[in-house]
């Protein structure tokens, strides 16, 4: 090599030497600042020490990680920490802590966010989650790494996958594997430690015999089908056969459809199988378990009624409308789901014979068929209906009804605008919601905007957001002034919307901010909106103080804690060791309430209302959260006990009667059992219907396993739902 072409060379090294150099410097010192800075750092820092790429690096933010308080700083770390997969010495630190993250930390967020990072790293990513699967950690954190898993999955997993499909496993858990021990004499301080369980759990068998069940022989699923203990693996091989177009799928799905014991959204998803596969012939079948509320549940009769809709056979039609009008309230339900969206005016001018019915429900389900249908021959009776109905639910359903078929009719709107300043709660907040967005009706808003019920002022405020002008801006900054808790949040979320300003729930700030601006305020548009939502989220991920109950966040002032004390919370949740009990239901309840309510802030309204065979409140409505009220309310959950059935029905209806309540948080463990109603169907139709105007958000927690009935009480409102085995 020529000197000149050998200096260059030299030149080049050291060149990229020094560049290395300067990188790792850079690095190192962004870490220094990182931890200095905590959680005022900003994320660029967080960047510039994956940049140095090595060993240092990954352990310096994973120590970092432990110094932050905020979700916002600890989830960039764990967004960050994938980009060392792949680099030696440097991966294994960053996957560990992931790993952990996953496993241990109650922040669903950050949970969530670890398991996606394992997944984001394609080197061994993989691995972790699959350790996730085989691990005794939470029951939803290790299904959520296996769905997790089998988006990077590839052929290699195929034993994998089936061997948990395989392992039906009886009443049996597996024990996790323990270290290996010295061979020496054990003394008493020396024993071996607890050894941990890892549960069966079908959701992991049934998602591992989808990513297999194209390998399998049709004759074996359908061997394995008829002795399968788990009805969530039978659901998977139904749909897989179905794929298949299998001969046998009628009769299998049929099975399933008839088997009482099995769960009614399982059943309800069988009975949409059989119906394709056997269309119309099922009729029958569908009529007859219709008709029978003892082994039906409520979620597979509707299901198989909008099933009997959707068939449009002229002979299912005739039987179907055969039967309104008769049985018992959930036949006729049953009939009238069955015969909607019907053209025919006979069968229209039979189902307004509901009208007449002793039964709310059956009344409110006719007038929502009928408004949907637009029944212009049904007028009078609905407004029939509206001048001498009862009940809320009722007059609320004939208000919508008619302003369905009524439209813009003038007047009609001005009578929704006399119930807009009436004195029926749910008909004042939904004639308001009806009448919506409207320029020409700001006085009216005005008004309604300062009624003394929260639930009125909130349907209001989301109808003044719809309008999107300047002068809507100025009512709202005026009456937030006024506000407090949730309502004071929903008046700062609408501002926000309209404006794109950032003061929040400073109410001064907003006064001063339009008194400056109210001539010249543009509302922002939706693209702008956009890109400012993604900031405020990492604002709020930002805060480091929170009220939390069960990892779900509070942010309310006027919450109802509904707790269940009924004698199955006496059973210990699963424990984590072989050979130890686990810690009652019970216990860990009231624990986890009395640090929710020692952490709402000073002032914030709240009651607790404790249910079993019957209701139990701690008082009468809500009461101002003081350090003497705290501790009583404290004192009070110590001292209840578990024991009788599950109300959740009418603990649920003494909470709605509270006028202030904007948030309630559930507990339960088992299925509704007492009470006015215990079907769960039924109970989420019921709560559906209380809240249609009020807007009150529902959070729920599962205890000890999955109930749809919280799921769906929670999803219906907006809440959120967890789950803690």
């Amino acid at each position: 090599m020529e000197p000149i072409s050998r200096l260059v060379v030299l030149f080049s090294f050291l060149a990229l030497m020094g560049a290395a150099f300067s990188q790792d410097q850079d690095a190192a010192a962004a870490l220094d600042e990182l931890k200095r800075l905590r959680d005022d750092a900003e994320a660029e820092l967080v960047w510039k020490v994956v940049e140095g790429g090595d060993r240092a690096a990954a352990e310096g933010l994973v120590e970092a990680y432990g110094l932050m308080a905020s979700t916002w700083m600890r989830r960039e770390i764990i967004r960050a920490l994938p980009r060392f997969d792949g680099k030696t010495g440097a991966e294994k630190p960053a996957l560990d802590h992931l790993f952990s993250v996953s496993q241990l930390t109650e922040d669903r967020i950050l949970r969530e966010e670890s398991l996606e990072a394992l997944a984001a790293a394609s080197n061994l990513g993989k691995g972790y989650l699959a350790r996730i699967v085989q691990s005794p950690c939470a029951d939803m954190v290790r299904i959520r790494a296996l769905e997790l898993h089998t988006r990077v999955s590839d052929k290699s997993d195929h034993a994998w996958y089936l061997a948990f499909y395989e392992d039906r496993g009886g009443a049996a858990d597996q024990k996790a594997k323990k270290p290996k021990r010295s061979r020496r004499s054990k003394k008493k301080e020396d024993e071996d430690p607890p050894q941990l369980v890892v549960h069966r759990l079908p959701q992991i068998r049934a998602l591992s015999f989808e990513m297999i069940a194209s390998t399998l022989k049709e004759r074996d699923i359908l061997s394995a089908f008829e002795t399968e203990p788990a009805m969530e693996v039978r659901s998977a091989m139904l749909r897989d056969l179905e794929r298949r177009g299998n001969k046998d799928l009628g009769r299998l799905a049929r099975e399933l459809v008839e088997a009482v014991a099995l769960r009614g959204d399982m059943r309800a998803e069988a009975a949409a199988i059989l119906f394709r596969s056997e269309g119309a012939r099922v009729a029958d079948l569908f009529i007859d378990l219709g008709r029978k509320q003892a082994v039906t549940p409520a979620v597979l009769r509707i299901a198989m009624a909008q099933l009997l809709a959707d068939m449009d056979d002229p002979k299912v039609d005739k039987k179907t409308a055969k039967m309104l009008g008769r049985g018992k309230p959930h036949e006729k339900r049953f009939a009238l789901i069955a015969t909607r969206g019907t053209k025919d005016e006979k069968v229209l001018k039979k189902i307004a014979r509901g009208l007449t019915d002793k039964d709310p429900s059956v009344v409110a389900l006719t007038l929502e068929i009928l408004g949907e249908a637009k029944y212009e021959d049904g007028i009078k009776a609905m407004e029939k209906v509206l001048d001498k109905g009862k009940t809320e639910l009722v007059l609320t359903a004939a208000m919508k009804a008619l302003s369905q078929i009524r439209g813009r009719d003038d007047d009609w709107r001005a009578r929704l605008e006399e119930f807009a300043r009436g004195e029926h709660r749910l008909m004042r907040n939904a004639s308001i919601r009806v009448l919506g967005e409207g320029r020409k009706l700001l006085d009216l808003f005005t008004d309604t905007l300062e009624h003394p019920d929260w639930s009125t002022r909130l349907a209001t405020l989301n109808a003044l957001e719809l309008v999107r002008t300047a002068p809507v801006v100025g009512i709202i900054v005026e009456r937030m002034s006024q506000e407090d808790g949730r309502m004071l949040r929903e008046c700062a979320a609408s501002l926000w919307r309209l404006t794109g300003e950032p003061y929040r729930l400073r109410t001064k700030a907003w006064k001063g901010w339009y008194d400056d601006n109210k001539d010249s305020i543009e509302i922002i548009s939706s693209s702008k909106l956009a890109r400012l939502e993604e900031e405020e989220e990492t604002r709020r991920l930002k805060e480091t103080s929170r009220v939390e109950f069960f990892g779900i966040r509070i942010e309310s002032k006027s919450v109802i804690f509904v707790l269940d004390i009924s004698g199955s919370m006496l059973e210990q949740l699963r424990s984590r060791y072989v050979g130890k009990k686990g810690e009652p239901r019970i216990d860990r309840a009231k624990s986890e309430l009395i640090k929710a309510i020692e952490s709402l802030e000073e002032g914030a309204l709240f009651n607790v209302v404790a249910f079993n065979g019957g209701v139990l409140p701690w008082r009468e409505s809500l009461s101002a959260a003081t350090g003497s009220t705290r501790a009583e309310c404290g004192e009070w959950i110590n001292k209840l006990g578990a024991l009788g059935g599950t109300n959740l029905f009418d603990s649920l209806e003494l909470a709605f009667q509270d006028p202030d309540v904007d948030t309630i948080m559930i507990l339960s463990d088992g299925e509704p059992t007492a009470g006015r109603m215990t079907e769960p169907s039924g109970i989420r139709r019921e709560v559906m219907d209380w809240n249609r105007d009020r807007n009150i958000r529902i959070h729920t927690v599962a205890m000890g396993g999955s109930l749809k009935i919280l799921e769906w009480l929670a999803g219906d409102s907006d809440g959120e739902h967890a789950r803690h085995d």
